[in-house]
């Protein structure tokens, strides 16, 4: 991990041989990016997909069913450039959907997604304060959906866990990953 930052320090060698860095870390900006896109459109396709046969075939449908599958999946191709704007679009197309009473599954994935990317490249100040604006979000999405009596179909918790559990494991992961480079960067200085 310490080449892949330019760092001195480099971890002991296994005694089998020199090790070489894992697959993840040689890829280039552009191969992220290209994975990134992969990513968004696979989201939109099996979101679009979801909604269809979730009951939203109807031609009146089609535009908001549509819209908040680009909404929800479309930023994930620019996270890793613009992170605190794509996790307020996705954010927007989860918590529409919240109020209409509709959960996406996939969609607490793209934020989960997203709410990584925040966590691991900004700092902790500010990937916090965009943590808890998303959070608190999503739980008033959830209330105002509860009060105009579309959420909450089922039992109301599955909303909230399924839009609210992914985005903070996914938080905590980055904030980990963030720590361990600030710690690495530490120890090679």
């Amino acid at each position: 991990e310490c080449a892949r930052y330019g760092r001195s320090v480099t971890p002991a060698q296994p005694t089998g041989g020199p090790s070489e860095p894992p697959l993840l870390y040689s890829l280039s900006g552009r191969q992220w990016q290209a994975v990134d896109t992969v990513l968004a459109v696979l989201g939109f396709l099996t979101t679009e997909l979801a909604f269809r046969s979730g009951g939203w075939h109807r031609w009146h449908a089609i535009p908001l069913r549509i819209g908040l599958a680009l909404l929800g999946s479309a930023p994930i191709a620019f996270r890793r450039r613009w992170p605190l704007p794509a996790l307020a679009l996705v954010t927007a197309a989860l918590a529409t959907l919240t109020i209409l009473g509709r959960s996406s599954l996939l969609l607490s994935v793209m934020l989960g997604l997203v709410g990584y990317t925040v966590a691991a490249q900004l700092p902790r100040r500010s990937s916090v304060w965009a943590f808890a604006g998303a959070e608190l979000s999503l739980g008033l999405a959830l209330w105002i959906g509860v009060k105009v009596g579309n959420a909450g179909r089922g039992p109301v918790g599955i909303e909230a866990i399924q839009s609210i559990l992914p985005l903070a494991a996914a938080w905590f992961v980055g904030d980990s990953v963030s720590a361990r480079r600030a710690y690495l960067a530490g120890l090679a200085e």
